[in-house]
């Protein structure tokens, strides 16, 4: 009988920074394909902010195999009397896309959101399954939506 591997899910670990650099770096060209972007090293700079402020990052993995990441934090939008949950992002690599990456990292988001008492907000693009996936999970989120021209 053949074994079959889960995707789990964990928190970030120094070692991850580069896959997490460089899944981020691929998120952007594939979220928006007509922008052109600085170099790789502004990416770099990025993550390593997110690591100073303390922002929630947490990867999916299989087989030791990271295959995706996420990134959320607490915001209060510049001034907000009630904290928001920010799912900033979420980014599957493309062969474990329509795993359990993406389905795992939203529901981290929300339970946590729930647990604290927070408004989830999320972004969304049109051009990637990401609003999809958030509609189907039934709550109800801030979705903030970009769409190109």
């Amino acid at each position: 009988m053949v074994e079959k591997t889960e995707i789990i899910i964990r928190d970030y670990k120094e070692s991850d920074f580069e896959e997490v650099v460089e899944m981020y770096y691929q998120m952007c060209i594939d979220v928006y394909p007509h922008r052109q972007f600085k170099s790789k090293q502004f990416f770099y700079k990025n993550v390593m902010n997110w690591i100073e402020w303390n922002y929630d990052i947490i990867v999916t993995e299989k087989e030791n195999i990271i295959t995706g990441f996420a990134l959320s934090y607490v915001d209060s939008m510049g001034g907000i009397t009630e904290d928001f949950y920010q799912g900033e992002c979420i980014y599957v690599k493309p062969e474990h896309r329509k795993s359990r990456s993406a389905y795992l990292m939203y529901h981290t988001f929300i339970n946590y959101a729930k647990k604290m008492g927070y408004i989830l907000s999320t972004n969304a693009s049109d051009i990637t399954e990401s609003s999809h996936i958030a509609k189907k999970l039934g709550i109800k989120v801030f979705t903030k939506f970009e769409k190109l021209p």
